[in-house]
């Protein structure tokens, strides 16, 4: 019982069944809401979340829209914190 309890714990580097769940939960509300949010409507977002931090990854148009994106991410329910893999159309 106790090795069964154990392989769902968590490590830094490996998420337990729990926790795995919850992020593909956060990423999926996420890429919904994203279409339905005026400001960021245009900008193709996508990314995954680990231990309730969502990374961001898409090219768009603006700096303005990298940060809209991050405020947007942090106010999803279950999102701890919000990382920017984002780049700006034109400036890689």
């Amino acid at each position: 019982m106790l090795s069964v309890l154990l392989g769902c714990a968590s490590t830094h580097h490996q998420k337990g069944t729990g926790e795995y769940l919850d992020d593909g939960i956060i990423t999926d509300q996420l890429k919904a809401a994203v279409p339905n949010e005026p400001d960021l409507r245009s900008c193709e977002i996508t990314g995954e979340t680990f231990n309730g931090a969502f990374q961001m990854k898409s090219f768009v148009a603006s700096r303005q829209d990298i940060n809209r994106g991050l405020v947007f991410a942090k106010g999803v329910k279950g999102a701890t914190a919000a990382r920017n893999a984002m780049l700006v159309k034109g400036q890689q």
